[in-house]
C-alpha cells in the first residue's frame, strides 16, 4: 500500500532505493526474476506490504486479459455482422437478375455487387501483410516489403485473371455471364483492395524525406511499378504463347 511506503519515498531515507528496486522488479514481473532476499528482509523489517503489490499486480495481468478477451470477442461478432451485411447486399444484388432493363447496365451492377463481397477478404490480407514491414534485416530493412508483397499478389492475381477472361471467347467480357461476374468480381474486388496506392505514395514519400541521399524512395517506387510491370508481362506472354500454340 502507498501508506506504508510513502514515508520511505523521501529523500532522506536511506533505503528509498532499495524500495524502488523492489517495486519495479514487482510491477515487472518479468520472468525467472524475483526479489532479492535482502529485498525481501527489508521489506518485512519495515512493514512494506509486498503481497499487497503482488496482489495487485496479478488483479491487473487479469484485468488485461478480460479485455483482451472482450476485445477479441467484439472483433469476432463485428466481422460476422459485416460480413453479413455483405452477403445481404449479394443477394439484393443478384435478385436483380429478375429486373426488366439494360442487361449490360444489369450485369454491371451485379459485377460491382460480387467485387463488394470479396473486397473485405483483400483488405484483410493487405493489413496483415503490412505487418511484415521492417522485419527485414541488414541493408534491405528499409524496404516496406509487406507493402511491396500486397501490391505483387494483386499484380499477379489481376493479370492472371484477365488472361482467364480473354481465354473464353464462347463468354465475351461484356455479356456478363456467371463466370465472367466471378472473375471481374475477384478482379475488382479482391486484388483491387488487395493492391494499395495510398500506401504506396506515403511510404514513398516518407522514405525520399527521410534519406534522400540514398534514394530510398526512387528505388522503392520506381522497383516496384517495374517489377508489377515485369510479371504482368511475362505472365500475358505465356498466356499468348500457348494461345498461339493451341491454335496451330
Amino acid at each position: 500500500k502507498v501508506e506504508n511506503t510513502q514515508y520511505h519515498r523521501t529523500k532522506n531515507f536511506t533505503l528509498r532505493e532499495e524500495l524502488c528496486e523492489l517495486e519495479t522488479v514487482i510491477i515487472q514481473d518479468a520472468d525467472g526474476v524475483v526479489p532479492k532476499d535482502e529485498l525481501l528482509r527489508l521489506a518485512e523489517q519495515n512493514g512494506w506490504e509486498v503481497t499487497a503489490l503482488r496482489n495487485y499486480v496479478e488483479s491487473k495481468k487479469d484485468m488485461k486479459q478480460e479485455v483482451r478477451g472482450r476485445v477479441v470477442f467484439s472483433g469476432f461478432i463485428f466481422t460476422c455482422a459485416m460480413l453479413l451485411v455483405f452477403f445481404i447486399l449479394f443477394l439484393v444484388g443478384l435478385s436483380q437478375t429478375n429486373d426488366e432493363g439494360d442487361q449490360r447496365e444489369l450485369g454491371f451492377n451485379q459485377m460491382l455487387c460480387i467485387s463488394g463481397l470479396f473486397a473485405p477478404f483483400g483488405a484483410l490480407l493487405r493489413w496483415k501483410l503490412g505487418g511484415l514491414n521492417g522485419k527485414l534485416s541488414g541493408q534491405w530493412k528499409w524496404l516496406p516489403i509487406g507493402t511491396l508483397t500486397a501490391n505483387v499478389l494483386a499484380c499477379i492475381i489481376s493479370i492472371s485473371l484477365q488472361c482467364r477472361l480473354y481465354n473464353m471467347p464462347d463468354q465475351p467480357e461484356d455479356e456478363f455471364t456467371w463466370q465472367t461476374l466471378m472473375l471481374k468480381g475477384l478482379q475488382t474486388g479482391f486484388a483491387g483492395c488487395l493492391s494499395t496506392v495510398s500506401t504506396f505514395v506515403a511510404e514513398t514519400t516518407g522514405l525520399m524525406s527521410a534519406l534522400p541521399k540514398d534514394a530510398w524512395g526512387c528505388k522503392y517506387s520506381f522497383g516496384s511499378l517495374g517489377l508489377c510491370c515485369l510479371i504482368s508481362v511475362a505472365i500475358f506472354s505465356l498466356f499468348a504463347i500457348n494461345e498461339e500454340d493451341s491454335r496451330d
